[in-house]
């Protein structure tokens, strides 16, 4: 019987830790299946992502009921540094947003997504950083499941390994950041601030059982701290509160509504100037094999509307006044890709 037993229990945690594994790939794989003219990621929340979180949530309880405390420990110390790693990836990229470089934008159109919604509001924007923090923990998980107790770099290496493939996937073609030098810089050296802390707690995880720093103050540091920099994100980037008329976007008189749109090729989006003086425009139109620059001129009062030709990500810009950018999602058909 001790014997059965003893063969027994780790089959038991094998099945529960690949079935938590595999539930983790959820979360990314909505997003790419939705840039792969797959099924978009409204209906990956519906179906699929529920289905997901009641089989984490079971695994669980069922290891600590069976009191695996090897896979618990794992999971513990994947949230962790998950959440640690959001909030160094995150703090880090915040100085150049203010500086103006949007590289926190793609964050909004993930909730315009998830949701289904043609135009961002505060609650998208809520909704695209929590899909934002659940990347981060389930790449945390992924991790901690694969490996665990080794040194600490072997985090910043899956960090690198991550930004990789996100340039290789349709990802980087739709947000055409294969090409953007800079943008790929800032993004390589943001994601090894979020293999820092991970690789920390994985490397040396009973920290997580003692109130030392990484212990379970950590907890704490990790959720308090991603909500304080949510709550930066949406006052800052001034968040689509108000909401405006579809398929329309109101240039100032403190910035551009809505910050982004998902629209179909077909549609078309009508710029309004009601400012008392005349305002420069630049769009950013994707075109195969790079972008092109539309310049445009609204005078007071004065609309443009403006058409799109092929499907990808669209930018509109006064570059001569203070205010943020906001993008456009161009589909053909669901597609977000010119093929």
């Amino acid at each position: 019987m001790h014997t059965y037993t003893s063969f027994m229990k780790p089959s038991r945690s094998a099945i529960r830790k690949t079935l938590f594994l595999l539930s983790c790939f959820v979360s990314i794989t909505m997003l790419l299946s939705h840039l792969s003219d797959g099924p978009r990621m409204l209906t990956w929340m519906v179906f699929v992502v529920p289905l997901a979180s009641c089989v984490m949530i079971f695994c669980w309880i069922w290891a600590r009921l069976e009191k695996d405390a090897e896979l618990l420990l794992r999971l513990k110390a994947g949230l962790v540094g998950g959440l640690l790693g959001t909030i160094g990836y995150d703090m880090f990229r915040i100085p150049f947003d203010i500086a103006g470089t949007n590289t926190l934008s793609p964050i909004r159109v993930y909730g315009l997504w998830a949701t289904g919604s043609s135009s961002s509001t505060l609650f998208t924007d809520l909704v695209g950083f929590a899909y934002h923090l659940s990347n981060g923990i389930t790449f945390g998980w992924i991790f901690a499941l694969v490996v665990f107790r080794r040194h600490w770099a072997w985090a910043i290496v899956w960090g690198l390994m991550l930004e990789t493939l996100a340039v290789l996937s349709p990802f980087g073609e739709v947000f055409a950041i294969r090409k953007a030098s800079y943008g790929l810089l800032l993004a390589y050296t943001g994601h090894i601030w979020y293999g820092i802390p991970l690789g920390i707690l994985c490397q040396r995880p009973e920290r997580l059982r003692t109130w030392r720093p990484f212990g379970a103050r950590a907890w704490l540091v990790g959720w308090v701290g991603n909500a304080l920099v949510c709550l930066w994100f949406v006052l800052f980037q001034y968040a689509g509160i108000q909401r405006s008329q579809p398929n329309h976007a109101i240039i100032g008189p403190t910035s551009i509504r809505p910050t982004w749109s998902d629209l179909a090729i077909t549609d078309s989006l009508t710029l309004s100037n009601p400012n008392g003086f005349e305002i420069k425009v630049l769009v950013r139109a994707p075109m195969p094999g790079g972008h092109t620059i539309i310049p445009l001129s609204l005078d007071t009062g004065k609309q443009h509307v403006l058409q799109f030709e092929s499907p990808g990500i669209y930018q509109i810009q006064a570059p001569d006044h203070p205010w943020r950018s906001v993008f456009i999602a161009v589909h053909a058909n669901g597609r977000y890709r010119d093929r």
